[in-house]
């Protein structure tokens, strides 16, 4: 009886044992089955973060992108009209007192506006160029000269 008692305990003890760590094992596994599920729906929020992300610097960058074309394309129309307003300034209309008019003006007005900022130069409390007339002073200086260079070429 003795010999059965023993054999029926150690049994038992060994069954009680192995589902006690089987059950400590699989309890260990399936915290380690939550921790790799919560890992990994961070790491997805995160690249769905990154990707967000990327997508707005992508369409940022597409808007800059054409931002940079408008704005050259309006400087490079500007720029085209200036030039062909200064073309046209050096050919004669065919009317006499009008490209009389014309050949006096614009040399006149450039000795005019130099004279006015010599005087600033020298007697700023007198003369003052400010605001809209130290504008048009340099706006015809500008056109003299920039008409000079455009019709000697250089």
């Amino acid at each position: 009886m003795g010999g059965l008692l023993s054999f029926l305990g150690g049994t038992a003890f060994r069954w009680l044992f192995g589902e006690l760590f089987g059950y400590l094992k699989e309890k260990q596994e399936h915290a380690q089955e939550l921790e790799r599920m919560r890992l990994t729906m961070e790491q997805d929020a995160q690249r769905h973060q990154w990707q967000q992300e990327a997508i707005a610097a992508q369409a940022a960058a597409g808007v800059k992108v054409i931002e940079a074309r408008t704005e050259a394309s309006a400087r490079a129309m500007s720029d085209q009209m200036l030039l062909t307003t200064m073309q046209s300034m050096g050919t004669p209309s065919g009317i006499k007192w009008i490209d009389g008019f014309n050949a006096l003006i614009r040399p006149e007005l450039a000795q005019v506006s130099i004279i006015l900022l010599v005087c600033n130069a020298f007697w700023p409390q007198h003369v003052v160029l400010t605001g809209l007339v130290g504008e048009v002073v340099c706006a015809a200086l500008g056109l003299f000269l920039g008409g000079r260079i455009s019709s000697t070429g250089r």
